[in-house]
């Protein structure tokens, strides 16, 4: 049975998660997961160096002190990068003294060390030790980046010949398989994308033949058939925390005479910026 001190230590708990949600959208922010069973731990927002500080005080039935913590939308993934382990002794016995939920898993993965939670992406993460612990961890940083093809690979490859790097950007060739001219490249990079801008220039492209998609991972984010002529045209997709390992672009003009050339991709993702810069211009 719980107690009326459990219930309003409970409470409490979800009054703090509520000033994390204001803090922090979904995929920056960590709550104690109520399914768990574990003594609710005290995970505050520090926002000058935006740590989470992630606090277990007090002790499970068994004298080890755990947390388990999610993200408030089970569908969202995100990044965790472990700052700084201020407090803890791995568990004694057989026990891990971490594990974390793989985005899109349904069961936890266990790891030998607190530390090697870093730069995982996850939906979900476990700490259990032998002592009262203090964890700060830092959870999904957003960024921006700008993919720009004008004399650059940007260490993307061409895939059957589809394609030649130009000045002006990705120009499309037959390549093999068909006359159809088309772009066809892949980078292989790991990434958790939430928005992306595809910017490409395009003439005489079929009426019933033609595509344009970008791929993160293998899922289209973006598939749009007959697509816009015209220069500089822009195609867009938001709202995806998709992972993926690598990034795809495929353009198909449907016609041996077609014409396109693919100028920039711009991606909005979080956790660890696999590109290494910030550097998209905001006005």
């Amino acid at each position: 049975m719980t107690t009326l001190p459990q219930l309003i230590t409970r409470a409490e708990g979800v009054l703090d998660e509520i000033d994390n949600l204001l803090a922090e959208d979904y995929a920056t922010t960590l709550v104690n997961d109520p399914t768990s069973g574990y003594p609710v731990s005290q995970v505050s927002y520090d926002a000058a160096s935006k740590d989470w500080i992630i606090t277990q005080n007090t002790a499970d039935t068994d004298g080890k002190f755990r947390t388990r913590l999610t993200l408030p939308d089970s569908s969202i993934c995100s990044v965790l990068e472990v700052v700084s382990v201020d407090a803890h002794s791995n568990p004694l016995d057989s026990s891990a003294p971490a594990r974390y939920k793989a985005c899109g898993a349904s069961t936890f993965t266990d790891v030998s060390t607190v530390n090697a939670l870093n730069n995982l992406a996850m939906s979900a993460l476990e700490i259990i030790s032998e002592i009262a612990f203090i964890v700060r961890v830092k959870i999904g940083g957003s960024w921006c980046h700008l993919l720009d093809f004008a004399g650059n690979s940007q260490n993307f490859t061409i895939n059957a010949g589809r394609g030649t790097f130009g000045a002006g950007g990705i120009v499309g060739t037959a390549g093999t398989g068909s006359t159809a001219i088309r772009v066809d490249v892949t980078r292989t990079v790991d990434v958790i994308v939430n928005d992306v801008e595809l910017v490409y220039s395009c003439s005489n492209r079929s009426t019933q033949d033609s595509l344009v998609q970008v791929f993160i991972g293998g899922v289209d984010v973006i598939d749009v058939s007959i697509p816009g002529e015209g220069s500089n045209v822009t195609l867009s997709a938001s709202d995806l925390n998709q992972l993926g390992n690598d990034i795809r672009i495929y353009f198909d003009t449907g016609r041996s005479n077609g014409d396109v050339t693919i100028h920039s991709l711009k991606i909005n993702g979080v956790g660890v910026n696999p590109f290494g810069s910030d550097n998209c211009v905001t006005a």
